[in-house]
């Protein structure tokens, strides 16, 4: 049975943390941690750059997160700090 992805324990709201920087916590060195998926419950595509306005993946990144292996996660999730901080620089410009 697949785990839904937008399900998140640990997070305040997704409101709250939707503006909050991704934690590098969730990157772990042991190759057998399982990272923990940078949904925070607010499941929308913006039409405009086509990534979740919340985790800022792509459709495709959300799709396979739950067969990625657990380097590409790890890969993946220190990729979406820098997209975050390129979609909010786009933002205010």
């Amino acid at each position: 049975m697949r785990r839904n992805p937008c399900l998140v324990v640990g997070f305040r709201s997704p409101v709250q943390c939707a503006g909050d920087k991704l934690s590098t916590d969730t990157i772990m060195t042991d190759p057998h941690d399982e990272p923990a998926s940078p949904c925070v419950g607010i499941c929308q595509i913006n039409p405009l750059n086509q990534l979740c306005d919340g985790c800022f993946r792509s459709d495709d990144e959300v799709a396979a997160w739950w067969d990625m292996s657990s380097a590409s996660k790890r890969a993946l999730l220190a990729e979406l700090e820098a997209r975050r901080e390129r979609v909010f620089d786009d933002l205010f410009e």
